[in-house]
Formats: C-alpha cells, sequence, structure tokens
C-alpha cells in the first residue's frame, strides 16, 4: 500500500506544470570560434559572451556553416550558467528557427532561493534534468548549479521556488518580474521525491 501511494504522490509531483525548474533565454548574435573551437556570442550591442557548452548534435550543423554564423546575427536559444567570479557563460541549446518562446535577451530562471535576498541580488539554485537510467540505478543525487541574477525580492526566502522573468543587461541577468511557486521543505517527503525538469 505505502509503495503505491509513494507512486501516486511521485505523478502528482512531476506533472505539476507549476513547479518546473528552468535557466533558459533566447539572445541574437554571431558566433565566434578560437581556432577550432566555439568561442563565445557577440551580441546585437557588441557585447560578447563565453560559450562554454553546446548540445552535442547542434555542433555538426554549427561547423558546417561556421562562415555564415560567424557574419550574420541569429537567435539563438541558450542556458545560462556562471563561473565561480559571477561572469555570465552560455551553454548553446538551439538556434531557434520558428518564432521563440521568449522574446529577444529575456530569460525564465525558476529555482530554489538558496541565500537570503539581499536587495541587489537573488540568489538561485537549479536542478538539473531527471536522471537518466544508469544513474538512477547508482541512486545518484540529481546535480544542481546556482545563479546570481540581479534584483530585490527580500519578500523571498530561503528554500522557496520562485519564477523569475529576466532581462539581459550587459553580462548580468536582471529580474523584472517574480512568482512565487512552493515553499519547498529540505526534509519532506514531496522535497526529496521531486526530479525537476529544465526546458
Amino acid at each position: 500500500m505505502a509503495k503505491r501511494n509513494k507512486k501516486k504522490l511521485n505523478a502528482q509531483l512531476n506533472d505539476n506544470p507549476q513547479i518546473l525548474y528552468q535557466a533558459y533565454g533566447v539572445l541574437r548574435g554571431r558566433l565566434i570560434w578560437t581556432e577550432d573551437n566555439l568561442a563565445g556570442l557577440i551580441l546585437t550591442d557588441d557585447t560578447t559572451i563565453t560559450i562554454s557548452g553546446c548540445k552535442a548534435e547542434l555542433m555538426p550543423w554549427l561547423n558546417r556553416r561556421r562562415a555564415q554564423l560567424e557574419t550574420e546575427s541569429h537567435l539563438w536559444g541558450v542556458y545560462p550558467r556562471q563561473d565561480s567570479m559571477n561572469e555570465l557563460h552560455l551553454t548553446l541549446a538551439t538556434r531557434t528557427l520558428v518564432a521563440p518562446p521568449l522574446a529577444e535577451d529575456n530569460f525564465i530562471i525558476a529555482g530554489r532561493v538558496s541565500a537570503p535576498p539581499n536587495g541587489q541580488h537573488i540568489f538561485v539554485e537549479i536542478c538539473r534534468n531527471r536522471l537518466s537510467r544508469n544513474q538512477a540505478n547508482r541512486n545518484s543525487e540529481p546535480t544542481s548549479f546556482h545563479l546570481t541574477i540581479k534584483g530585490n525580492l527580500l519578500m523571498a526566502h530561503v528554500g522557496q521556488i520562485w519564477r523569475l522573468q529576466c532581462v539581459r543587461s550587459g553580462l548580468n541577468i536582471q529580474m523584472y518580474q517574480a512568482d512565487h511557486l512552493q515553499t519547498s521543505d529540505m526534509h519532506s517527503p514531496d522535497f526529496i521525491e521531486f526530479h525537476p525538469t529544465i526546458l
């Protein structure tokens, strides 16, 4: 009986469209390479952001069109990341061939508040995708990463899950709207059993 209830609880949590960890944005720019490596994205205002990763299935397409992509701007779907100095890096997700889900320079960040907001920054932890079958068999915990977002969200508390609508401001991500999704309890079964998916 307990196992059935547990499965039912997991299904409810995973199927809930309101609770979904995300870190995704849309930027317009042209790609640059350093020798044979994809190195960065030069945006329309001449801001250069480092590209530290790319979806494997996208790389052959990029290599075939390198000459065009170095001279022409395109819309790109990107995953934001930060290094130890909080400098913005991107993982290239896709070229947006149709109308993007977000306006240019906009980001959706949905994650767990990981430190008390200080009036200038919001510190957010984003969980990774669902575990692969091999990882699940090893009882691995889902990994996560952290983002520092500019903005004032003093009403937020550590552990709460918020969806932040953001816009790029130079090399920073600036929050302009916030929606509280859930107050999570790190010690509750609900939180432990929930494995979110990044879009």
